[in-house]
């Protein structure tokens, strides 16, 4: 419906260049009614779902976020789409500086933020944290809000659930924390939360899956995202380990600049 009303406005703009950011059918639309522009995709969906249906609309320029999603996005696409890997970026700072809020939960505090979909697994992260003498910490909202609050009505740890947070707030819950736990299924296509967790130095827990190793680097603690003992046993060694991880070299390719200038080249080699 958006994108239809805006076809007149898109048609003034005149543009050279059309970013389609909701799936497949918004794509097709854009290549039928402006088949001399350029068209570029974001694989933000993750492997073999809706980027697989944006990959068959035939875009001009397909970015994965992951080599793993690039080679896979390799096998699927039309031989007249580019595909190329390009990452989520990170700007650094504000998780480095912001003041850390103040919490009011048992130490230490697991911190886990993300939409509440079924394949991001909070629940899993929820029953992990029943099995350990901390604390948690969640930021999200969605379509499992009500087996999410059955299941924290369930947890006898301390906990705080914030189910909205203004972006530029997130930093200062970073920084308060003392793990970052994320497990989500394969199908999540990066985990920009991940860039996040390693900008404030935080030891993290995270999916064993290559997308996520590769990401995170040597310094994370990989778990079965559906199992909770494991995720629990995953925390406790993070616990056990450094308070503060270093993540400088691993965070280079995800450089703000450096992703920008990638994108504005790849951009206007299009044209």
């Amino acid at each position: 419906m958006f994108t239809n009303n805006s076809l007149s406005a898109i048609k003034k703009f005149n543009p050279e260049v059309i970013i389609a950011v909701n799936g497949s059918s918004q794509l097709k639309l854009i290549r039928r009614e402006f088949p001399k522009v350029k068209t570029v995709v974001f694989g933000r969906a993750g492997i073999g779902h809706d980027d697989l249906a944006s990959l068959h609309a035939r875009p001009d320029l397909f970015i994965a976020l992951t080599p793993q999603a690039l080679t896979w996005a390799v096998k699927h696409a039309h031989s007249n789409t580019k595909t190329i890997h390009i990452p989520n970026p990170i700007n650094i700072k504000p998780f480095q500086s912001a003041k850390p809020a103040e919490i009011d939960l048992v130490r230490p505090i697991i911190f886990t933020v993300g939409a509440l979909t079924s394949y991001k697994n909070i629940p899993s992260v929820i029953k992990a944290v029943s099995y350990l003498k901390s604390s948690l910490l969640l930021i999200g909202s969605g379509e499992l809000e009500d087996e999410i609050t059955q299941d924290l009505s369930q947890l006898d740890n301390e906990f705080s659930w914030i189910k909205h947070l203004e972006p530029s707030k997130l930093p200062a819950y970073y920084r308060a924390s003392h793990i970052f736990c994320f497990t989500p299924d394969p199908q999540e296509a990066f985990g920009r939360v991940y860039l996040e967790a390693m900008a404030a130095g935080l030891p993290i827990v995270a999916s064993d899956d290559p997308i996520r190793r590769k990401i995170i680097g040597n310094s994370g603690y990989f778990v079965d995202p559906h199992d909770s003992v494991d995720i629990a046993r995953g925390i406790e060694r993070a616990v056990k380990g450094k308070r503060k991880i270093d993540y400088t070299e691993d965070l280079k390719p995800y450089n703000l600049a450096t992703v920008v200038n990638s994108i504005e080249k790849e951009l206007h080699a299009l044209i």
